[in-house]
Parts: C-alpha cells; structure tokens; sequence
C-alpha cells in the first residue's frame, strides 16, 4: 500500500476498515518479555467473558497485551485473537462494528453477517455477527485498546448483547484508563468479569532491571534496578526513560534520587533530559507531526511546508531531511515510534505518553501553530478523498468555513448510512457564531437532533438561527416546531397546531408528515383523547407499510410505542404486548439507536409490561426520569411518565415510592398552562394511592387526600359500592344490616376523601 492510500484507508465515509488499527502493537527494537504478565492474562481468559485490563497511562497495558496476543498466536488451539485499537472517532456504531467484524473475522474465520436484512451497527446485525461466531466453533478474544474513548451507550448495551448471543464464543478484553461502562461490570456479579490491574502491570525490580537493560544497553546491579523500580513505582514509562537516561550516561543511584526527590512527575523529568538531547531540527520535526495519527511520510511533509509558526530558520525542510528520513532515524534510535503498517510508507504512530508530551509542548507555543499544522492536514486529506479525517483536522484548527463545506459535502451520505453519532459529535462542536452562518445545514441539523432527541442542540440552533415559532418556514423546520407548546405545557395549543399542520396533508406519508402525525399523537395520548390517539397512530402505521420511500426504522418504533402506550391506557394489554414486540423488532434495525427522549411512551410501555422492577425496561425508564439528558424540558411527558411510573408502583404496594413519583409529577405540572387530561390522571392516581397508603404524613401531603388505611371489612364493602348493586342487595351478599352497610360506606367515603357513592364511581372511572 503506498503512503496516499494509507492515508486514506477508512477515513472516507465508505468504511473500509483502516487496517493499521486491527493489527497487534509491536514495538521496535526494545522487546522485555514478561512471563507473569502473560500467565495472569490467560488464565482470565480462560475464565471469564469480559477481562478488564485497568491503568493510568504509561503502565505497559497496551505492550503486556500485545506481548500475549503475539504468544497467544504462535500457539494452537485456545482463543484466537482479534485486536481493535479505538479512539473517539469509534462511538460511532457502524464505524465501531465495521472494524470489530473485521477483526474478528481475521482472528476466527468467516463471520462476516454478510448481506443480511439488518443494517451494519444495529443491534439486530450485532446478533447475527454474534451467531456466525458461536458456529464458526472456536472461541475469540476480543482486545479493544484504548477503551476509554468509547463513550456511546448504545456500544456498550451491543457488547453486552454480542457476549450473550454468542454463547460463550467470544471474551472482551477492554484495555483502558477507566472503569468500563455499568453494563459490563455487571458480568462481575456473576464471577465471569476479570481484572488486570496497575498492581499487576507494575515492574517488579527483575522484570525492571531487564527492562533497564534493554533501553540503556547495559544491564544494571540488582540493588539500581530495586531502588529506580521503587523510584519508579514500576511504572513502564518511566523506566523505559529512566533507561535511555542510563544509556547517555547517567548514574543509576543518582538518577534513583533525583526521581524521589523531585517535584515534578516523572514522566516530566525524564522527558524533559530525552528532550533536551535531540537536536532543534529533530525537535521541530516531532513537534509539527504531533498532530497526525498516523504520522504518514507523505502527510507529514505537506503539513511541514504549508503549516505556520515553524521554529527553525528555514520555512520547508532541508533537502535529505524529509519524513522518511526523521522517521527512520526515530526508529533506528528506539524512540516511542511503532509501525502503521508493515509497509514504511504507511507511516509511523507514536508512543501514547510521548505523543501526549509532544501535544502539550506545542500547546505551550500558542495556538497558531497548531491551528496551522491542522488546516494543512485538512486540505491534504479533503484533496485526496478522505473527508473524515479532514474535518477532525478542521475541528481541530477551529476552521470553521473548511468545516462547514466538507461537512455540508459528506452530510446525506452520512445520514443515510445512520452515522448519526459522527454528524452529532461535528456538529455540536460548532461555536454560535458558527451556527448563526451555517444556513445551508439548518434543517438537516435540526432533523438529526429531533431524531437523536438532541433537543438541547434542537434548541440552540433554532434560538441562533432565529427559527422562532410562529415563523412562515413550512416542511421539516415547522414539524419539529410541533413538540413545542407540548413541552412547555400546553397541550391546548400543542393539539390545535398539530392538527392544523396534518389538516393541510401537503406532506402525506413522508417523513416529515409522519414526524407531526406523530406529534400529534403524543398531545392526545398526554391530554387524555385515547381513542383519537389510538386512531391517529393507527393510520400511521398502516400508511407506513405502503409507503416509498419506507419511513426510518426509528420514527416506525415511536409510531408502535405511541400506539401501545394508547392501548394499554385503554386496558388492552395483548395489543399493547404486540406493539412493544413490533418496536422491539425495528429497534434491531437501528444502526444509531433512538435515545429514550425520542420514543418516551415505547420506554414507559415496555417498562410497565416488565413489572416488577429489576429488568432493564425498568432501569432505563428510571434513568429517563432521574438523568438531566432524560425529559429535560419537556414538562408534559415528565409528568405522565411519573405519573404512569407511580401508578405501577400503587398497584403493587410500593407506596412510599409512588408518593415520590407523585411529588415529581407535581412538581412538573405546576409548570404546564393547559394540561388537560393529565390532571385527571393525576387524580386518579392520587386517589388509587389513597386506597394503598398507610395514613403517613407523607402520603397525605402528596395525594391531597385523606389516607386512612381501610379495614377488611371497609376493603369488601368498597369492592361492593363501585357495582351495581344496592345497599340491600350488597347486606344480602355480605349477611349484614343495610344499616351496616351504611356505617362502613360512610367511614370508605371518608377515608378516601369522597361525598358519596356517585363521586366514588367517578374516581374509579377516571
């Protein structure tokens, strides 16, 4: 491969894996082996479905994993080896899932998912590639180095599925600086989660002392080697300085003293010395390219000659000085460089510590001559077609105009492949100002932060760009217009401009029309119209099914949470059971998962449906009510979705829960204008909280009722006055007086807070 297509291998917005990142680490030159390391591994491995390999930077995870893939390799049988090396880049699902298959398929065979009817990056395809590995009958590890960058739920919850899918097939290895995700520490309660930690990585005075050896050429006396491991606390990267620092020269216990002594930390202290040993123009060379990842010859010469700010005396490289030349030295000297590929011209990446060294010495000499290294990477790259890597330089150059044009250019490709998540991480990057210009990506944006529930974002675009309700604008910047009055409250206005929006039918069963059929849906269902609601979202989903193009996965999931919230509210369990299973079915054919905000009624559905708590239905409607990024502002459907909530937990005796749910359903209310029907189902669930509560002060102040527990007898007779039967006909059943009857009617009226039989109906009917 020459250096122009290693360049641009993945950066493009096809998703050809970059090869580089599925190939094991192996460091030039310096090679310590470590045995102890190696076993502790194995035998996690051997053990468990997630090994968890934990430490700061510079503590040897990345070099201790590599050394027993490469072992792990040479011999047969046990698990083979698929290794991924992330970075931020990598939240995104089908760019994640892309390179993981393709790892995977090197390590175990053929387990591509191939053409199936899933898209690449939805759940539904990760349990596909998840069943191709379970057949294709050996077990896989796989190493994600670098894991802390993935910070995408949605990755997460998918490695938990591919885990359990797989059948024991497949073990995942996170190398990282921290703790990984909820989801996976979870395999800890069952004993199948293992840990690596610092305590392990750390040097021991033998293992450091070989690695002493190796660095400085000469092997220390075991008493230097003890006292720099301890100096060291047998941290990788400084001893591998430590060692360089020995090879100038330098005396062991002397170095060993300075290293306590100091103030500084020291990885500081040891890469100031190495520092100061390379020559100005070696220097500048290291400084410049310390943007680049890989450092690619043929990039790197191009950023040198257009990039600004340069220190050294001349404005292009020297002749015979080139990238190729500084690399090779780099090599030849064993200093932090590893190959990108095993062709040369594929470049180089530097050592993580060194590099991040690298980055804040050029911080240090302002920003202009970083931001000018970055617009030369990004013009390089966006000329030779990878449109990805140049907006991350452009990012990275705060060029904003570059920016804009080569986000606008790969847009609607993006979009259609479902990498919501890298349209999402650009553009909420952008600054005001910025926005306030970018016009051309306006609707497009505020599309994707209704579809991702962005409404933060949602919001600061229209606020910036002047998208003020009421505007004249028609199409997608007047649908997502619609959740508007719901969110504040006003399901009266909420209702009126829905409808006249669908009256018009210019859109039909386009997106756009199914986005406000939808949120039309959403007022009635809050203001309490549950058989408008039912029908509405009915006729969505039928038109659905005929519709060309078909609508998104995501907004056909909303349609059936919305339909099945309708239908449980109307006591229709079965339907209401059909519908989450219709959702649960498309959300397998969401590449970029909607977030909960966007599809509240499937979250609150599959919940209740899940009752009792425990499962993760439940856990991720709790998270949607107690996490800021949840309901946020939008005060509708945080009250019925508390209020929902705290019925469930009225019916199954959890009082003191529900009296929590209530307050925060109050709370929400007091902010809504014109609530409708969501003050009767308050109401009501007030009032079923009544019957359950156990006359605690508490209970009282949030139900406004009085909560006197009812008696046995009281309970009985209540069950008898919400029939039809007379006060005779119900002495006649229970073997009592009328007069009786009367007595405990009158003490259920007073305990649940009623004047009679007839408002005691009302309630239960309500």
């Amino acid at each position: 491969m020459d250096h122009v297509a290693a360049a641009r291998a993945g950066s493009g917005v096809g998703l050809p894996p970059i090869a580089a990142k599925l190939r094991v680490p192996r460091p030039l030159g310096v090679q310590v082996p470590r045995p102890r390391v190696r076993a502790l591994v194995e035998a996690a491995v051997a053990r468990s479905l997630v090994v968890v390999v934990l430490g700061p930077g510079g503590t040897g995870k990345t070099s201790a994993l590599a050394e027993w893939a490469e072992q792990r390799e040479a011999r047969p049988g046990g698990a083979a080896v698929a290794w991924y090396s992330l970075d931020g880049r990598d939240n995104d699902p089908a760019r994640f899932w892309a390179h993981a298959q393709a790892a995977l398929t090197r390590a175990a065979g053929c387990v591509d998912p191939g053409h199936g009817v899933f898209p690449l990056g939805s759940d539904g395809w990760t349990a596909e590639l998840a069943d191709r590995i379970a057949d294709a009958g050996r077990r896989v590890a796989l190493v994600l180095d670098e894991f802390e960058h993935i910070v995408n739920p949605q990755l997460a919850e998918q490695l938990d599925l591919l885990l359990r899918t797989a059948a024991g097939a497949v073990t995942v290895i996170p190398i990282t600086r921290a703790r990984p995700p909820a989801v996976l520490e979870r395999y800890r309660l069952s004993g199948r989660l293992d840990e690596v930690t610092w305590h392990e990585l750390r040097f021991t005075p033998d293992e450091a002392r070989d690695l002493l050896g190796a660095f400085s050429g000469t092997t220390p006396r075991a008493a230097e080697a003890s006292a720099l491991a301890e100096a060291t606390d047998g941290w990788a990267g400084a001893l591998a300085l430590a060692g360089l620092r020995l090879a100038g020269g330098a005396d062991p216990a002397l170095l060993a003293a300075e290293l306590t002594c100091g103030d500084r930390t020291v990885s500081d202290y040891l890469l100031d010395h190495m520092w100061r040993g390379l020559d100005v123009e070696l220097r500048d060379f290291l400084l410049d390219t310390a943007i680049l990842d890989p450092v690619v010859p043929a990039v790197a010469d191009a950023i040198r000659r257009r990039g600004a700010g340069r220190t050294s005396p001349t404005a292009d490289p020297p002749p015979g000085t080139d990238a190729a030349d500084h690399l090779d030295r780099l090599r030849r000297d064993g200093l932090f460089v590893t190959p990108a590929s095993p062709d040369p011209a594929g470049g180089f990446r530097y050592q993580r510590l060194f590099r991040q060294a690298l980055l804040g010495r050029l911080a240090a000499l302002g920003g202009a001559r970083a931001r000018g290294l970055h617009t030369a990477a990004a013009r390089w790259y966006a000329a030779h077609g990878a449109p990805e890597t140049a907006i991350e330089h452009a990012l990275g150059a705060a060029d904003w105009p570059l920016v804009l044009d080569l986000v606008t250019e790969v847009y609607d490709e993006l979009m259609a492949a479902d990498r919501l998540f890298t349209l999402e991480r650009w553009l909420s990057a952008l600054p005001d100002d910025v926005v306030r210009g970018a016009l051309r990506l306006g609707d497009r944006a505020m599309h994707l932060w209704c579809t991702l529930g962005r409404f933060d974002e949602r919001d600061r675009w229209a606020r910036v760009q002047g998208r003020a309700p009421g505007g004249r604008i028609r199409g997608m910047d007047e649908a997502w217009r619609l959740c508007l009055p719901r969110e504040r409250g006003d399901l009266v206005a909420s209702v009126r401009e829905a409808r006249a929006f669908v009256g018009r039918g210019t859109e039909q069963m386009t997106t756009i029309g199914a986005m406000a059929r939808i949120s039309l849906s959403r007022s009635l269902l809050l203001a309490g119209e549950l058989a408008s609601c039912r029908a509405e979202i009915t006729d969505v989903l039928t038109a659905a099914g005929s519709a060309r193009p078909a609508l998104p996965a995501h907004l056909r999931c909303v349609a059936h949470g919305l339909a099945g919230m309708a239908a449980l509210s109307q006591g229709d369990r079965k339907a209401a059971e059909r519908h989450v299973q219709d959702a649960e079915r498309l959300l397998l054919e969401c590449a970029s998962q909607p977030v909960a905000r966007s599809r509240p009624e499937y979250v609150i559905l599959a919940a209740l449906l899940e009752y009792p708590p425990g499962g993760p239905a439940f856990a991720r409607l709790t998270a949607f009510l107690d996490d800021s990024p949840g309901v946020g502002n939008d005060h509708s459907m945080a009250a019925f979705a508390a209020l929902t909530l705290a019925d469930a937990h009225v019916e199954h005796g959890e009082v003191q829960a529900a009296v929590a749910r209530l307050a925060y359903a109050d709370a929400r209310l007091a902010r809504c204008p014109n609530p409708l029907g969501l003050t009767d189902l308050r109401e009501r669930v007030a009032g079923a909280l009544a019957y359950a509560a156990d006359g605690s002060e508490a209970a009282t102040a949030a139900t406004g009722h009085p909560v006197e527990r009812l008696s046995e007898r009281e309970t009985l007779v209540l069950r008898y006055l919400r029939s039809e039967l007379t006060l005779r006909e119900i002495a006649a059943d229970l073997y009592i007086s009328v007069n009786t009857v009367k007595t405990h009617a009158r003490h259920v009226y007073r305990k649940l807070g009623v004047t009679g039989r007839a408002a005691l109906t009302a309630r239960a009917e309500n």
